[in-house]
């Protein structure tokens, strides 16, 4: 990696687009944006990576630690939460985000599944006879989680076969989302 791309990603900088994207996935897959769901987000962010924005958000406390750090010479490349990258012109969300929803999802009324099993935590599709309860949308993107409410990631329903996009299981075996 280059020192330009290293500055690079030490930069962060305000990011609407950024916003806007998980605003509109949020909306699709939940039905409420991100200021109904991501209520603590004081300050969206981007860092840069040749094609690739990742997008954060930071509470206010964060955004005053990160102006202290700045002060003193120290940029993290990230801070907040991982909300997601944008590749392409295309979203895709982060198994943080996932995380961070799961922890609201008796509020929710739709775009979750909830499975009988983690096997889905292994890259392995879901049959419908696994499934506990479907939280139906129109996106057929979903966030999966055991019946206890414990997160497994994002999929998407396919005819009667609910197929992994992303999974907690994916930093074990290598993979990334795409």
């Amino acid at each position: 990696m280059s020192d330009e791309e290293k500055i690079k990603l030490k930069e962060i900088f305000p990011c609407e687009v950024g916003k806007k994207k998980v605003d509109v996935f949020l909306k699709k897959v939940f039905g409420y944006g991100v200021d109904k769901i991501l209520n603590d987000c004081f300050i969206f962010y981007c860092n840069e990576r040749k094609k690739r924005k990742d997008i954060f958000c930071m509470s206010k406390e964060l955004e005053n630690l990160y102006a202290r750090l700045k002060e003193n010479g120290i940029l993290p490349y990230s801070i907040g939460l991982f909300l997601g990258s944008i590749m392409n012109n295309r979203y895709k969300p982060s198994l943080q985000l996932g995380s961070e929803i799961s922890l609201k999802a008796k509020k929710l009324e739709k775009g979750i599944i909830y499975v009988k099993n983690a096997k889905i935590s292994f890259g392995k599709t879901i049959s419908l006879n696994e499934i506990a309860l479907i939280k139906r949308n129109e996106s057929g993107i979903y966030l999966v989680l055991l019946q206890d409410e414990t997160f497994l990631g994002w999929g998407i329903l396919k005819r009667k076969i609910l197929v992994p996009l992303a999974d907690i299981g994916l930093y074990l075996r290598g993979f990334e989302f795409s």
